[in-house]
C-alpha cells in the first residue's frame, strides 16, 4: 500500500527548515544522487547499494517529520476540492476520483521542506523497487536524480554512502508499480510547471541566462516524468489487462479514468504554452540566440516530444489498437496519441533545429537522402 502523496500547486523555496530533519533529507538526497550517477554509468550493483542507503534515510525522514506531513494532510482535507475547482473546473469532480484512485491529496501551497517530507514515503517505496524493475538504466538514473532534487541540496558531506548488499527480492506488484509511477509522474509534472513559470517571469524581467537554467531544470523534470511512466508500465500486457485496467473503470469506480483528469499535467501544458509565448516576444527574439535561450527551449521541447513518443510506445505495448478507457470502442488510444504527436511536432518544428553542434564540435549535416 502506497502512502498518500500531498502535492502543492505552489512550492515556496525560502521557507524555514523544520523539525530537525535536514540530516536525513540531505543523506537521502546524496545517496540518490550517487544512485543516479551509478545507473548512468551502467553500475547497477553500486546503484542498488545507494538506493538501499537512501531508502533507510527516507524512512527515518518519514518517521522524523510526521507532524509536517500530518499538517499537509489536514490542509489537503480543506483545500483539495478548492485546488480541483481552481485548476480543472470543468473536470473537478472527475479529478477528485482520479486523485483518490492514485492516492494524491492537494494543497494550494507548501514550503519546499514540507513537500519533501510529504514525498518521503513515496520516494522510499521507489528506492525499494527501482533496482528490481525491468526498465532502462537511463530511466532509473533520471528517476533517482529527480528524487534527489525533490529532497533538495545534498549538502557538502564527504564520502560515499555505506556499502550494503542489496536483496534481490521479487518484482513489485503490478498495481503498486502502476500507482507509484503515476505519483512520481504527477510530482515531476508539477516540478516542471513550477520551473517553467519561473522561467517565464525571468524572461519578462530580461534575465535570460537565469531563464535558461530554469528551462534546463524543467527539461530534466519532464525527462523524469517520462521515466516514471516507464516505471508504471513495467508489467506485461496480460498483467495490465487482468490486474490494473479493471480497477480504473466501472464497476470498480464511478467513471473511467483518463490522463485528462491529471491537474499536474494540465499545469505543465499551461506553463509550457506560457513560456513559449514569452520566448516569442519581440524584445526577446533578438537576444535569444546569444543568451542560449533557443538551445534551452529546444532541449525542453525535445524532452516533451520524447515523452509523447514513449507514451505511444508504452500504450501500444499494453493496449495495442484498443480504445482508451474513456473512448468509444471504435477509437484507438494509440491513434489518438499519434494524432496529438503529429500536431505537437508540427507546432514545434521551427524550434527543433537540425543544425545543432554534435559533441565533438562538428555541425550536423543531413544526408543526401534526407533532402529527398
Amino acid at each position: 500500500m502506497i502512502d498518500t502523496l500531498v502535492i502543492a500547486s505552489t512550492v515556496d523555496d525560502d521557507a524555514e527548515e523544520g523539525e530537525g530533519v535536514s540530516g536525513e533529507r540531505a543523506d537521502a538526497a546524496r545517496a540518490l544522487t550517487q544512485a543516479a550517477a551509478a545507473f548512468a554509468a551502467g553500475e547497477a550493483l553500486t546503484a542498488a547499494s545507494a538506493l538501499e542507503h537512501a531508502g533507510r534515510a527516507l524512512e527515518k525522514l518519514s518517521f522524523g517529520a510526521p507532524s509536517a506531513r500530518m499538517r499537509l494532510l489536514a490542509r489537503a482535507g480543506e483545500e483539495h476540492r478548492l485546488v480541483a475547482l481552481r485548476e480543472m473546473r470543468p473536470l473537478a469532480e472527475a479529478v477528485l476520483i482520479y486523485d483518490n484512485y492514485f492516492g494524491v491529496a492537494r494543497v494550494v501551497r507548501s514550503s519546499f521542506c514540507e513537500q519533501a517530507a510529504a514525498a518521503a514515503p513515496v520516494l522510499a517505496e521507489l528506492c525499494r523497487c527501482l533496482a528490481k524493475v525491468p526498465i532502462a538504466l537511463d530511466a532509473r538514473s533520471a528517476l533517482a536524480g529527480f528524487c534527489a532534487r525533490v529532497l533538495g541540496d545534498a549538502g557538502d558531506r564527504d564520502g560515499d554512502v555505506q556499502a550494503v548488499v542489496a536483496e534481490s527480492g521479487a518484482t513489485p506488484d503490478p498495481l503498486v508499480l502502476w500507482k507509484l509511477g503515476h505519483l512520481l509522474y504527477s510530482l515531476a509534472n508539477r516540478s516542471a510547471a513550477r520551473h517553467l513559470r519561473e522561467a517565464s517571469d525571468e524572461i519578462a524581467r530580461g534575465d535570460l541566462p537565469r531563464a535558461c537554467v530554469l528551462l534546463g531544470e524543467a527539461a530534466r523534470a519532464v525527462e523524469a516524468g517520462s521515466a516514471s511512466m516507464e516505471l508504471a508500465s513495467a508489467l506485461t500486457r496480460s498483467q495490465y489487462c487482468r490486474e490494473v485496467r479493471p480497477t480504473m473503470c466501472p464497476p470498480a469506480l464511478e467513471i473511467a479514468l483518463s490522463g485528462a483528469m491529471n491537474p499536474d499535467h494540465h499545469a505543465l501544458r499551461q506553463a509550457l504554452s506560457r513560456v513559449l509565448a514569452s520566448a516569442d516576444a519581440p524584445n526577446v527574439a533578438a537576444l535569444g540566440e546569444h543568451s542560449g535561450l533557443a538551445a534551452a527551449t529546444e532541449r525542453l521541447l525535445d524532452a516533451d516530444v520524447a515523452d509523447l513518443e514513449r507514451h505511444i510506445t508504452l500504450s501500444l505495448r499494453l493496449v495495442g489498437s484498443g480504445p482508451a478507457l474513456d473512448e468509444a470502442d471504435e477509437q484507438s488510444a494509440v491513434g489518438s496519441l499519434r494524432s496529438m504527436y503529429i500536431e505537437r511536432l508540427d507546432r514545434y518544428a521551427a524550434r527543433l533545429r537540425r543544425d545543432r553542434a554534435t559533441e565533438d564540435g562538428r555541425r550536423y549535416q543531413p544526408a543526401a537522402a534526407e533532402h529527398a
